[in-house]
């Protein structure tokens, strides 16, 4: 039961990190939370298997948050690009 409960409690707290980390480097956009965990796993070496896996189960958590914080997101989005871009800019591409 306790390995249950600490599990709950890490996914939980990375819910929607890659939505936070957008709003953190100054970039965020509608769904940019899902453009920066999926620029992370394209981003990946074959070193990198804890983020392998963290990504995929924050991704769907993302899009949830994104979905929550759209309207904000589309408040907030500059009209030029930050520097330096950070991971799901949409200038990054």
């Amino acid at each position: 039961m306790r390995r249950v409960l600490a599990l709950t409690g890490v996914l939980l707290g990375m819910a929607g990190c890659g939505t936070l980390n957008s709003f953190a480097s100054a970039c965020p956009a509608p769904f940019s939370g899902v453009r920066t965990d999926l620029d992370y796993l394209r981003s990946f070496e074959a070193a990198d298997l804890w983020h392998a896996w963290l990504v995929p189960i924050d991704l769907p958590l993302s899009l949830v948050g994104d979905a929550a914080l759209w309207p904000v997101a589309a408040f907030l989005e500059p009209a030029e690009p930050p520097y330096p871009l950070g991971l799901g800019c949409r200038w990054a591409r």
